[in-house]
């Protein structure tokens, strides 16, 4: 699913920016939402996806402990 979003992402973004211009594509990623199976996602500054759920787990102490920023 996340190849799948992520394809429909990019061609999202073409479509927006009306180019293949990397420029324009970074900034159609970066500035417009597209509706995808893992949600409603665009991307910030440093390419991370907005709008997608998920949890990092570390283990400690033998335990598995959520990572919270």
């Amino acid at each position: 699913m996340n190849g799948y979003a992520a394809t429909q992402a990019v061609l999202n973004a073409i479509q927006k920016a009306g180019s293949t211009d990397y420029d324009a594509i970074i900034k159609a990623l970066r500035t417009e939402y597209v509706e995808t199976p893992l949600g409603k996602i665009k991307f910030d500054e440093k390419g991370d996806a907005i709008g997608v759920g998920f949890s990092v787990y570390q283990v400690k102490d033998g335990k598995y402990v959520e990572v919270t920023k």
